[in-house]
C-alpha cells in the first residue's frame, strides 16, 4: 500500500507468533473466490507478526515498495495482519492498528489500515480485494470499530475509491520526533457501521502506520 514502515518497525514485527485463521468456525480457514481470471480459491490468515523474509519476499527484494521513502517520515508499525496466500504461496498483505484519534474535539476509536501490499506478479487478480474484505471482517467482528483510516498516494486513490473508501477532506496531523506535522499524502475512511465520519481536521496522536 502506500506505508513501509521503517527498519526499527520491521525489526519489531520480526517477531515469530503463532497463526490464526480468519473463519467461522476460528479454527478453519476462510475460502473466496478470485476473479475470473484466476481459478484458484484463497486463504486468509490473521498473524501477530510480519516477519522480514515475508515482507522481502512480497515485494520482490525492492527496499521501497510503497513508493513513500521519500517523505521521510517516521512510521509506527502495524501490529496484527492479514494475508491472502494462494497455492501454498502468500500473495498479499494487509496490516492493521487500533488507534483513537481526535476530530474537531472528538475523540473517535478507528482501525488503521497500513503496509498493504500484493505481490507485483499477481497484481490484477483480486488478491488486494480479498485481503482488504478479509480486514474489514476482522475489524468489524473483532474489534468492533464503526471506521477504518488509511493513507496513500495520490496515484491509488483510484484504486481504494472502487472499494468504498472516501478522501478525507481535512488535514491529517501525525505525530514525529519533531512534532505534529500535515502528512503528504491522502487520508482515506471507510464506515463499517453507516455512520458518517465526521467534518475537521484529524489528529492521529500517532505516528501515522
Amino acid at each position: 500500500m502506500q506505508t513501509e514502515e521503517n527498519g526499527r518497525a520491521s525489526r519489531d514485527e520480526a517477531e515469530p507468533s503463532e497463526f490464526l485463521k480468519l473463519s467461522k468456525p476460528p479454527d478453519s480457514s476462510t475460502s473466496f473466490e478470485l476473479s475470473e481470471s484466476s481459478r484458484s480459491s484463497i486463504e486468509i490468515e490473521v498473524a501477530a507478526s510480519y516477519p522480514l523474509e515475508i515482507k522481502r519476499d512480497l515485494a520482490g527484494g525492492d527496499d521501497d515498495p510503497s513508493r513513500t521513502h521519500d517523505y521521510k517520515l517516521s512510521w509506527r508499525p502495524t501490529e496484527t495482519h492479514i494475508f491472502v496466500s494462494a497455492e501454498g504461496r502468500k500473495m498479499c498483505h494487509v496490516g492493521l492498528v487500533r488507534q483513537v484519534v481526535e476530530i474537531s474535539g472528538v475523540a473517535l476509536d478507528v482501525a488503521g489500515v497500513g503496509g498493504v501490499l500484493v505481490r507485483s506478479a499477481e497484481r490484477g487478480h483480486g488478491y488486494g480485494r480479498a485481503a482488504m474484505d478479509a480486514a474489514e471482517e476482522f475489524v468489524a467482528r473483532e474489534w468492533k470499530a464503526g471506521f477504518m483510516l488509511l493513507f496513500c498516494r495520490e496515484a491509488l486513490r483510484s484504486w481504494y475509491d472502487a472499494l468504498g473508501w472516501r478522501k478525507v477532506l481535512g488535514a491529517t496531523w501525525a505525530e514525529q520526533p519533531n512534532g505534529s506535522v500535515v502528512l503528504p499524502l491522502e487520508s482515506m475512511w471507510k464506515s463499517l457501521s453507516g455512520a458518517r465520519w465526521p467534518d475537521g481536521d484529524v489528529y492521529l496522536r500517532s505516528r501515522p502506520w
